[in-house]
């Protein structure tokens, strides 16, 4: 960490690895600022992958939208970051315009926003995140209790989207992506009722990333592209996520679950996608296409029933094809996860 102090106009260098630079927001003491944050500062990341952080925003004051403006970032050679945190106590609407935000950046590939917002017991509260056709990040966490309708807007770019709530937090999610290589990431989270879709995921072109960790259902449509898209276990046994592959070689990584039901898969390709199951699974038997072999097996085993369309784990039905399907050993691999780089 290279930090920024009170001397007026600095140059901050990065050295010749992977640097976080932090911009100076005044001297604190305890919870009280006893100085003024210093705008004049240059900051320059050098070789690697380089950050600026400490560009802290209160949602609510309307004089820190454009306050950072002065504020000059090179990074350099690499992929480089910067960061702004963002702190909101939501009221009844909210829009969130990512591209009020601006500073001097050269050669800075990621605009990355972390939002902290508390959520009302009092009513429902809709927050709009609405990209600016950058490379951007947001991270989205509530806190506190009640019930959230949040809608991300992100345009074209390489955008990544990452959803985390406190337990009382109960939401209903809705992700636009345009195109570009997207990632969006929603962890576990609360729905107003079981059986409501509570996440609603769309992708535009691109080879995208997509990770369900949710315990209630989402839905995903998932556009033309590459696409990895992450079935984590969780979910209850009524409220399967829906997920759509689109045009591509799209693979589908499945996490071994004897409980309930992950999704059903449609517009699935037996001649383009494949299932990718975590190599490094203890449990991970082969799949087997004949029941005999199904409901012999001393332990639990994968069971292919390509006239029903269903993928069993034991006796739990653990993914839907909706409709019978041809699908043979070569659908079926293990491999490495890795949707968390």
């Amino acid at each position: 960490m290279v930090g920024a102090t009170q001397t007026i106009r600095e140059s901050i260098y990065g050295l010749a690895g992977d640097d976080t630079m932090a911009f100076y927001r005044g001297t604190y003491t305890g919870r009280a600022n006893t100085g003024d944050p210093d705008f004049s500062d240059r900051f320059f990341g050098g070789w690697g992958d380089d950050r600026l952080t400490n560009l802290v925003i209160n949602w609510f004051d309307e004089t820190d939208y454009e306050a950072y403006a002065p504020v000059s970032y090179d990074g350099g050679p690499g992929t480089d970051t910067i960061t702004f945190d963002i702190a909101m106590s939501l009221r009844a609407f909210t829009a969130l315009s990512l591209g009020r935000f601006e500073t001097i950046t050269h050669d800075v590939e990621i605009r990355e926003f972390v939002i902290s917002a508390t959520a009302q017991a009092t009513h429902t509260t809709v927050l709009n995140v609405n990209g600016n056709g950058e490379n951007e990040s947001v991270k989205l966490s509530f806190m506190g209790e009640g019930s959230v309708n949040a809608i991300f807007r992100m345009a074209n770019g390489d955008d990544r989207v990452e959803y985390f709530a406190d337990q009382d937090v109960s939401a209903e999610l809705r992700v636009f992506t345009g195109n570009g290589n997207d990632t969006v990431i929603i962890n576990a989270t609360q729905v107003h009722n079981s059986n409501t879709e509570g996440t609603w995921i769309g992708t535009g072109r691109g080879s995208d990333t997509i990770v369900l960790e949710g315990m209630h259902r989402e839905v995903v449509y998932a556009s033309d592209g590459n696409d990895h898209i992450y079935l984590l276990t969780g979910n209850f046994a009524e409220n399967p996520d829906t997920v759509f592959t689109g045009a591509g070689r799209d693979r589908v990584y499945v996490e071994l679950d004897q409980y309930s039901q992950l999704a059903t898969i449609k517009w699935f390709s037996a001649r383009e996608d494949t299932i990718v199951f975590d190599r490094n699974d203890p449990r991970l038997p082969e799949v087997v296409f004949d029941a005999a072999d199904w409901q012999t097996g001393e332990e639990a085993n994968l069971y292919m029933n390509n006239a029903t369309g269903e993928l069993f784990y034991g006796e739990n039905l653990m993914i839907d094809f909706n409709g019978p399907t041809n699908l043979t050993a070569a659908n079926f691999v293990a491999d490495d996860w890795d949707y968390w780089v």
